[in-house]
């Protein structure tokens, strides 16, 4: 059985999106507006990208993240982050044995 975790305040009203703008930003500081697909549960929000994708590479660089849901007033629809790169392994959830 799967047990999920309520969002926090923070990030609820991601819940229900199924695409946000992510916002990366580059070497000299210039943002980068990117659409993506997200999942949240609990405090985090997950994406999913390639390695080779330059917000990839601009997050490893700076893991600094701003996202961004369409609709809602402007105070309770940005939330900004600190982003981290999670393989197929680490991103398993602590009760998830290995197969």
């Amino acid at each position: 059985m799967e047990t999920t975790t309520r969002a926090t305040p923070v990030l609820e009203p991601f819940v229900e999106q199924r695409t946000v703008l992510l916002t990366s930003f580059r070497r000299d500081g210039t943002p980068v507006g990117t659409p993506v697909t997200i999942a949240v549960e609990g405090d985090r929000a997950f994406i999913r990208s390639f390695d080779a994708a330059w917000k990839v590479k601009r997050m490893a660089r700076n893991p600094e993240v701003r996202g961004r849901a369409p609709g809602r007033s402007e105070a309770s629809r940005r939330v900004r982050r600190s982003a981290r790169r999670l393989d197929c392994w680490t991103a398993r959830r602590p009760s998830t044995p290995p197969s």
